[in-house]
């Protein structure tokens, strides 16, 4: 299939045809529809994305995606705790997975007993995790990794040391390394972080690729390669997942939508 050239009239009927269909038009929510090329040419041609859709003639509103800062964090746990809901590790991340993710993924913070700190709320009585459970661990584990965070010892053991501490406990894992794995994991393999190159991008994408994996951003997502994905989107890489995937040589309209049998295999601990 060739690939699709836009110019300003395809990238403006387009708009409209998103708007008639009752599409958001954030910037974001066109690029998960696949048409990242197309955000990332508008930008080009109309200076901002805002600008493109002013001149499709469509009057609605854009939402801006809004950052996760410190503030906006913990002004989100506290208005769940001023609300009477349960602030848990576990109980947010069912309720609001972005909340938590945005937790572990900030400098400052690094996990959610930091954040619950931050936003004065103690960790022991909101946090539930003086007493772990096996399966606790691997629930905190793999919440780590869907948000990007490494697995290696040494970071784990800086940004989280309680579930670094219980899962080396006699009583649950004995070691990280063997937590780490209970997860779904491989700990040896990946237990030094790599940093995302353009190289190390593309390496990845045709490896997923030659493993028959769907290529679409939420399947990956699903499946813990958030990290790779948001890389690929980075203005110094890429600028969207589908010119990353296309960057690799794979057609990515043929290949974002494997078949229903088909599992994307767990990312491993660094992204």
């Amino acid at each position: 299939m060739p690939r699709r050239k836009w110019t300003k009239e395809r990238v403006l009927a387009q708009i409209r045809r998103l708007h008639s269909r009752g599409e958001r038009l954030s910037a974001r929510r066109v690029q998960s529809l696949g048409l990242g090329g197309m955000v990332a040419t508008a930008y080009r041609l109309f200076g901002s994305w805002r600008d493109a859709i002013e001149q499709a003639g469509v009057h609605e509103p854009v939402s801006r995606a809004r950052k996760w800062n410190r503030e906006r964090i913990v002004a989100a746990i506290r208005g769940l705790a001023r609300q009477g809901q349960d602030v848990s590790f576990a109980a947010v991340r069912r309720a609001e997975p972005r909340l938590v993710q945005a937790a572990y993924r900030h400098p400052e913070l690094g996990n959610w007993g930091n954040a619950l700190r931050a936003a004065g709320l103690g960790a022991s009585s909101h946090g539930r995790r003086r007493s772990w459970s096996r399966q606790q661990i691997i629930d905190e584990i793999q919440a780590m990794a869907r948000a990007g965070s490494s697995l290696a010892f040494s970071h784990a053991r800086r940004t989280n040391p309680k579930v670094v501490s219980a899962a080396c406990s006699p009583r649950h894992f004995g070691a990280w390394g063997n937590a780490v794995a209970a997860a779904g994991f491989d700990y040896e393999e990946h237990r030094r972080r790599r940093r995302w190159t353009r190289e190390r991008i593309l390496a990845t994408i045709r490896h997923l690729r030659a493993q028959g994996h769907p290529l679409s951003a939420s399947e990956l997502e699903r499946a813990a390669w958030g990290a790779l994905v948001a890389a690929a989107r980075k203005p110094a890489m890429f600028g969207s997942w589908r010119h990353a995937v296309e960057s690799a040589g794979i057609d990515y309209d043929q290949v974002r939508h494997a078949s229903r049998n088909t599992t994307v295999r767990a990312a491993p601990a660094d992204g």
